[in-house]
């Protein structure tokens, strides 16, 4: 599933703030991939790094036209507990602060396979698994 690569591959980037990271693209288009290597670039810039995993509880609300579908919605509660991010030296970014955000992304077929065109995360504490 497209919304899936593109949460692995967030993460993956994420370790050391690469905004060329090739699975980027390979799941994202758009204003999702801008939103990712917009975050990535000013995070490099800032010296600061992701580690750890988010964990999805994604889920396909629609589909459409629903004979052929080219268009979807993936509903996810995202639980951010588990991922930090941390400058160069080690620290913890203060400002990080893990938990369940609701996420809904638009899909559509682009050059032939499903990609994220569009990402919307909300606040921490937005949604329940």
């Amino acid at each position: 599933m497209a919304y899936m690569g593109m949460q692995e591959a967030f993460d993956a980037a994420g370790q050391t703030s690469d905004p060329d990271y090739p699975d980027l693209r390979r799941y994202t288009t758009g204003s999702a991939l801008d939103l990712f290597t917009t975050a990535l670039t000013k995070r490099k810039k800032e010296g600061v790094y992701t580690r750890g995993q988010t964990v999805s509880h994604a889920k396909v609300t629609e589909l459409s036209p629903a004979k052929a579908p080219t268009k979807a919605v993936v509903e996810d509660c995202m639980d951010t507990r588990k991922t930090v991010l941390y400058k160069a030296n080690g620290e913890p970014v203060s400002s990080d602060k893990g938990g369940y955000r609701l996420a809904i992304a638009d899909l559509k077929i682009a050059e032939g396979v499903w990609k994220v065109a569009a990402l919307a995360v909300q606040e921490v504490g937005s949604c329940r698994p």
